[in-house]
Order: C-alpha cells, then structure tokens, then sequence
C-alpha cells in the first residue's frame, strides 16, 4: 500500500492562545511501488492551488551514428591499369632501389652524373602507355660514387670504370677482378645471363689471362638488366662508407633547414596578404565594385601558400635514408610511389629559394610530367579486385598477380576509400589511436599522394608568384 502522510496546516493565530479554527488537511503521496496489491484504491492527488508551470519536456537525445553507419558500405569501383611489362615485384624492387640511391646521393658523385641520364631514372621502360613488354629496359646505371672506401683496389677499379667508355663487359671485368683481390670487403653476385631477346651487335670483348685460363664460358654483358644485382650489392657496400653517413647527416641538417625557410616564407605572405587585405577592406567601404579584387587576390594568397608547401613535399624524399614501399593492403597488394625525379626536385629547389621560378625552368617541369614515368602514378603489385558491390576487398582469383596503376588523382582517392571502407577503418579518428595503423597509413598516404599530384597535373603551379 502506497506511503500516505499528513501535514497540517495551521493558523497562526492559535500560537497566541486565540480560538482555533478548522484544520485543513492536504493528502500528499508518493509514487506507488511495484507490485502494489490491486484490491487498494489508488491514492488521489490533489492538485495546489498555486501550481507553478508545466515542467517541459526534454527532447530525448539523438542516437549517435555507428561507424558501421557513418562509413558507406558499397565500395567504390576501381580503375585498374595493367602496367606493360613482365617485372616481377623482385626486379622491379631492385631498379625502385637502384633509381632512389642515385637520386639521393647524386650530389656526392663524382664525375657526377648528367642531368639528362638521371632524367632517364624517371622511366623504368613499363609505363602505363608503353608498348614494349620486354623484361628489364633500364637507364644506364652508373656504377661511381664509391670512393668513400680508400682502398688502393676500388681506387684503382674507379679509375678503369671512367675509362672504360661505359663498356658493360669491360666494366663487369673491372668489377670480377676488383671482386677477386678484396674478397674480404667486397661480395656481389655475377650479372644475370643474357636475355633470350637481346640482340649483341658487337661481341668483341677483353678477356684476362685468368678468365682463359680458367675455362669459363665468356660472360657477355649487352644488356644493362644484366647489371642490377651487381649495382644493387654495391649499392649496399656504398651505404656503409663513412661519406655516405656524412651525407646522411647533412642531409638531416638541409632538410631541417628547408623547412624553417618555407615557414618563414609563409609567414611573411600571410603578414603581406593581410597589409593588403586591411588596405583592399578600406578601399571597399568607398567603392562597392571592390569585391571581386578581393576574392581574386584571395586566390592568388592561397595559391601562393599551396605552392611554397607543395614545393617543400617535393624535395623532402631527397633527404630521405631509405625508400620504402607506401604499404601493404589487406589482401596482399603492395603500393609503391617513386619520389619526382630530378627535374621536378631543381624546380622546387630553385622555387623555395627565391620564391620564383623561370618561364624555362616551367617549361621543363611540364616537359617532365608524363603518365608513363613512375614518379607520376601509383604503382600497384597483386591481383586486381572484383567488381563493385562485392562485401569485401577481395582479390579476384581469376586475375594474375602483375602491375597495376592508378595515374589520376580521383582514381587513387577512390583506391584509398576501398581500403578504408572494407577495413572498417574511422577516418575521424586519429592515426596514433587507429587500431589498425598500417592500414590507416597506407589510406592517409594514398590520399596525401592524390592531393599532390592534383598540384603538380596544374599547368599554372608556381604561378602565385609573378617571375
């Protein structure tokens, strides 16, 4: 039976001994309990006569989205381009590494390497608007740089390489005998055999005594693919040289540097922007036509701070230790990125240090960027996916295991929106508290590629400053 209790209410007057007057009694109760008996009347409220407003009612709270909600759940339908050639992610790793080495430690060699020969770097011979299916066309690799080691050997060896005339055989000689008197310091494998396509026009070569009379075959080196696993072992041997770590460490400095310069450049164009901004402001009070100036101007400031951070994204992988694959999704695929070549690195370079760059130095930028050349697209290793509205990002087993690219931003922003939406992952959340980093990586980075290549595809990138 529900609680009842008596308040009585009574007049002030009977304090003082005055007669009293009829009590009144006001019936107060509590909310019934459960479970109370039903033959009990259920108590009546009386409402005051002073009753205050009706309480309002608060509005029940949304319900929060799940992740499962707010991520959409058909995945995005890719664009595969097949890659013409028959590398292997092997080979293909090792002219990645091979390309990376030069273009980072091109400034330490000597006689340093031609412009136009590092230009060739950028062209592996399997882009997407290749013809040519042939295993291992390659830029002339340059086989200096070295001399970090004093040995009296690889001394003597460098001399007979630069005097060689670029030779392949004779300098695959230089390199056996030097090879064979510091067994101790150097270990490299022999060239590759000589693909079944290549033609040898010339086949006059110079064979040592010690080569006759060993009874080996001849070794015929025509073609520079035969060379990868020498370069890529010598490459190891030259990242352990006392100037290769000297270089490391200045580039560390250069690169602190760098960027100190860009953000002081930032800063003085947001000081400049926002002199002019106040100034245009005041104009504006006086002539309402002033509008459109402003906005253009606008524009123009934040093309100018675009074109000072993008710059600087540039030229950060010429300061880089390793190079390294983008990352690996859930399937088993493997992004790479090439770093830009070296005409695109002079451009920035010359860009950030006067915040200006020549009608030429553009002219030969745009001359650089083509969709065949590795530094301008996502290369791809694995098999392709299955068609959109599959559950999941699954390889199609029908498909080889071969090169893929995506070569536009949109496209390559549409592969990181796969990875994400199949792997569940938040794109709110931040990437340290991400429980599926790696992946999360590769999303970011898929993206952050996009975002730069849209401004590097822009014909009037560094046009925010006037020349």
């Amino acid at each position: 039976m529900p609680k009842v209790s008596r308040e009585k209410t009574i007049n002030p007057q009977m304090a003082v001994g005055t007669p009293s007057k009829r009590k009144v009694e006001v019936l107060i109760t509590t909310t019934p309990y459960k479970g109370v008996s039903p033959n009990v009347p259920a108590p009546v409220i009386k409402p005051s006569l002073k009753s205050g407003p009706a309480p309002k009612k608060i509005a029940a709270k949304p319900k929060q989205q799940t992740l499962h909600q707010a991520i959409p759940q058909v995945l995005p339908q890719l664009k595969w381009i097949e890659l013409p050639t028959s590398l292997t992610m092997e080979n293909a790793s090792s002219r990645f590494q091979i390309r990376e080495f030069i273009l980072r430690f091109t400034s330490i060699m000597e006689p340093s390497i031609p412009r136009s020969q590092l230009a060739e770097f950028d062209d592996l011979g399997c882009g997407p608007d290749d013809d040519d299916d042939e295993n291992g066309e390659m830029a002339p690799w340059m086989l200096v740089g070295l001399e970090g080691n004093a040995l009296k050997h690889v001394q003597t060896a460098l001399r007979e390489i630069r005097a060689s005339g670029n030779n392949l055989s004779k300098i695959w000689g230089i390199l056996a005998q030097m090879r064979d008197l510091t067994e101790d310091q150097f270990s490299f494998p022999d060239p590759l055999p000589l693909p079944a396509s290549a033609t040898v026009y010339n086949t006059r070569t110079m064979r040592s005594s010690k080569e006759l009379n060993s009874g080996k075959p001849l070794l015929v080196i025509g073609h520079t693919a035969q060379m990868i696993p020498v370069v890529e072992a010598l490459i190891e041997v030259a990242l352990r040289t006392p100037t290769v770590r000297e270089e490391l460490e200045h580039g560390f400095t250069k690169a602190k540097e760098l960027t100190r310069d860009v953000q002081k450049a930032v800063k003085e164009e947001n000081e400049r922007w926002d002199a002019e901004r106040k100034s245009l402001e005041l104009q504006k009070e006086k002539d309402n036509n002033r509008a459109s100036e402003i906005k253009s101007k606008r524009t123009a400031h934040k093309m100018r701070i675009n074109d000072l951070e993008c710059a600087l994204k540039l030229v950060m992988p010429a300061f880089a230790s390793r190079f390294a694959p983008l990352g690996t999704d859930q399937v088993g695929r493997t992004y790479w990125v090439s770093s830009p070549g070296i005409v695109e690195r002079k451009a920035a370079l010359d860009f950030i240090a006067s915040t200006s760059l020549s009608k030429k130095a553009k002219t030969q930028v745009a001359e650089s960027c083509s969709s065949r050349k590795w530094p301008w697209f996502i290369a791809v290793w694995g098999k392709s996916t299955r068609a959109a509205g599959g559950k999941g990002a699954e390889a199609d087993d029908g498909a080889p295991e071969r090169w893929w690219a995506f070569t536009e931003p949109a496209e390559i922003r549409k592969a990181a929106d796969w990875i994400r939406i199949d792997a569940r992952i938040d794109p709110y959340a931040p990437l340290e508290l991400d429980t599926n980093k790696p992946l999360a990586s590769l999303v970011k980075g898929l993206n952050e590629y996009a975002t730069l290549l849209d401004w590097r595809l822009k014909v009037d990138k560094y046009g925010g400053f006037a020349d």
